[in-house]
């Protein structure tokens, strides 16, 4: 089921929109007890929060170099952890493994071709 930012409630509550069999959509409320904040270990957190918040349209919610809170409409959709801080919690992944393996990130945006345009100027394919 993909989610549609644009469907919100009088109340404020994200709903989630998706296809099902026989090509309806069923439109049913999002959970009011979770809210993903995946949080991604990265090599450099500055370049790393420069590219999400340009291509997501979003803003640094904390900013620095061992952690970021990449935040859109005043919600936290990603985090941003130097791999090399350990902090109180330990390591949060190895050296010996290459960064992102086994991971996908998935954004679903409500203007796709923008998002390639607000990417595009950075000639870059970004490695975290």
């Amino acid at each position: 089921m993909a989610i549609d930012s644009r469907a919100r409630a009088s109340n404020g509550l994200r709903f989630a929109v998706g296809g099902v069999t026989g090509g309806s959509n069923v439109v049913a409320p999002m959970s009011r007890t979770i809210w993903p904040q995946p949080l991604v270990v990265v090599h450099d957190v500055p370049a790393s929060s420069r590219f999400y918040t340009e291509l997501l349209a979003a803003e640094s919610g904390h900013g620095g170099d061992r952690y970021e809170q990449v935040v859109r409409d005043g919600e936290i959709v990603l985090q941003l952890h130097a791999i090399d801080i350990e902090d109180h919690h330990g390591p949060l992944a190895s050296h010996d493994a290459p960064l992102g393996n086994g991971v996908l990130l998935w954004f679903e945006l409500a203007d796709f071709d923008e998002a390639g345009r607000a990417s595009a100027p950075a000639g870059r394919r970004h490695r975290a």
